[in-house]
């Protein structure tokens, strides 16, 4: 074969992106997306390390820039649309007694919250009778809401710069935290430092694999671009934590905190100029919404009449096992472990 035509072949044949992950070839393009400030973004998969991606990797500085402080919402509280925090907080005390049950009552246990955000989560666990309890979150209004808990052992940074024993906790929580880490591999591997054998992880994120992420691809909520780097099928999921030595107790589809939602979201992504306007408007981002005050009274109403079908829908999803968001509770147990071939 001539030089001109190996050039040729190059020329045709565009290069696909290595995995930021795993470093491996083996990786498709799957659909484009777009971030708050209409910068352009793709989705691939690594058919290697079964991880979906962001393309190009965030930089550190557009990563800073992602996680302003509007990101945590300004107030005492990260949404000041009213009522909508103690909608979420019951179910931050839905999570609080289910960890509960898990531990069987033994309020001696020590628990991680890693991205612990308000510390709200940890709160209820405090009522409960754990007093043994550490928080980890990034710098940011979150953290200074976390810090006002003094029963809380908070380390204000990512999880790669904090110290633990190894074996140190009964538990560890992860709610909505895995898809920001930039190296989930190595994550993984200090959860499973710091886990007492027969400890509970209990562990949520976006289902890669929904419904809402077929029908919605670009415009999907819990993309989230550039903040959300790593994506994988629950069932990839589950046979990655088997390799890290962890047994699936549990596997939870239903969230009506999270799912129906996700689908008012994502069309109004698909109607709008901006991506995230409601979401956005309900934690008071004013700099980011002022501009489209009248559509978001049309969000408003949108959001008001169909949450009871996207309720309805998130069930019916549930059952297919096709819901928008996913949580998992598994125990660290060696002889669950699965060779990676």
């Amino acid at each position: 074969m001539e030089i001109s035509e190996v050039f040729y072949i190059l020329k045709s044949k565009p290069m696909t992106p290595r995995c930021p992950f795993c470093q491996s070839n083996q990786t498709k393009y799957i659909f484009p997306t777009y971030d708050l400030l209409q910068q352009n973004w793709t989705v691939y998969k690594c058919y290697s390390c079964r991880y979906y991606f962001l393309y190009p990797f965030p930089t550190k500085e557009q990563l800073q820039q992602s996680y302003h402080f509007e990101y945590y919402g300004k107030g005492a509280k990260k949404f000041s649309f009213p009522l909508l925090e103690n909608f979420i907080n019951i179910y931050r005390k839905k999570r609080a007694k289910l960890l509960y049950r898990l531990l069987n009552k033994k309020t001696q246990a020590y628990i991680l919250d890693i991205g612990c955000g308000s510390g709200r989560f940890l709160e209820y666990l405090y009522k409960k009778g754990f007093y043994h309890l550490y928080g980890v979150e990034l710098p940011g209004y979150s953290a200074q809401r976390a810090a006002q808990y003094p029963f809380i052992k908070l380390h204000i940074t990512d999880i790669y710069s904090v110290s633990f024993n190894e074996k140190m906790f009964d538990a560890i929580t992860l709610f909505h935290v895995f898809e920001h880490l930039p190296d989930p591999n190595m994550a993984l591997q200090l959860i499973g430092r710091w886990l007492k054998d027969d400890g509970v992880l209990v562990i949520s994120f976006p289902n890669i694999a929904s419904q809402q992420a077929r029908w919605f691809k670009g415009h999907w909520l819990h993309l989230d671009p550039p903040r959300h780097l790593n994506f994988m099928e629950p069932q990839d999921f589950i046979s990655k934590m088997q390799m890290f030595g962890f047994c699936l107790l549990t596997t939870q589809y239903t969230s009506l905190e999270q799912n129906p939602f996700g689908y008012i979201q994502s069309i109004l992504n698909m109607c709008s100029s901006k991506r995230e306007l409601l979401f956005e408007a309900f934690k008071g981002h004013k700099a980011y919404t002022q501009s489209h005050f009248k559509v978001l009274w049309l969000h408003f109403l949108f959001f008001a009449l169909s949450l009871p079908f996207f309720v309805l829908l998130d069930i019916i999803d549930s059952l297919n096992q096709q819901s928008g968001t996913v949580l998992f509770v598994f125990k660290k147990e060696p002889l669950c472990k699965k060779d990676a071939n």
